[in-house]
């Protein structure tokens, strides 16, 4: 199998690591933000990842708003191989969006030092006991992930991946049904 790891610069350059006889190219929109990777192997089998299917988080809002982070692209997902003969092979994706809440913040506070009593406290009392306050912020992060659905061969074959919700986890889906079929319309297996 083909495996690496390459960085993407600022300037839309691609550097491998290790340095390999696969050529990696980069696309980017208006805003510069990176939509489609493409690569092709020693052998000219061209992988393409992206084109519109990505696993974004939507939304990261961090306790008080520090830090708010909208749209950022997690992963470019496989959608279509090129095979040096002409075929291909594409890849179908339906989406799920999720929501988590995390990095719960809590705090207890009794007690302000005498100066900030009113009226202020007898001098051989230095603090001024207040009911306790109790605050609680969580961090919110909305994202969508994208799970496969079918694979399709121009020369005709292809696989069908059905889904069902998972009890276990609310918004989330299992594989309950696989189906391939000879590219007539004949279930071969399921």
């Amino acid at each position: 199998g083909l495996s690496g790891k390459f960085i993407i610069k600022r300037d839309g350059t691609v550097l491998q690591l290790p340095y390999n006889n696969v050529k990696i190219s980069v696309v980017k929109n208006y805003s510069g933000a990176l939509t489609d990777i493409y690569i092709k192997d020693g052998n000219g089998i061209q992988y393409t990842f992206g084109e519109g299917q990505l696993e974004q988080t939507l939304e990261h809002n961090l306790v008080n708003n520090f830090l708010q982070k909208q749209n950022i692209t997690t992963a470019w997902m496989l959608t279509r191989v090129n095979l040096p003969d002409g075929n291909l092979i594409t890849f179908d994706y339906g989406s799920l969006n999720h929501y988590v809440q995390s990095g719960v913040m809590e705090s207890v506070r009794k007690g302000i030092v005498g100066a900030y009593c009113s009226p202020p406290p007898p001098a051989e009392n230095i603090s001024c006991p207040v009911d306790a306050e109790y605050s609680s912020k969580t961090s919110l992060i909305r994202y969508t992930s994208r799970y496969l659905t079918a694979i399709n061969a121009s020369t005709g074959p292809a696989i069908a991946i059905a889904y069902t919700d998972r009890p276990d986890a609310g918004g989330d889906n299992r594989v309950n049904l696989i189906t391939v079929s000879n590219g007539y319309g004949t279930t071969v297996k399921k």
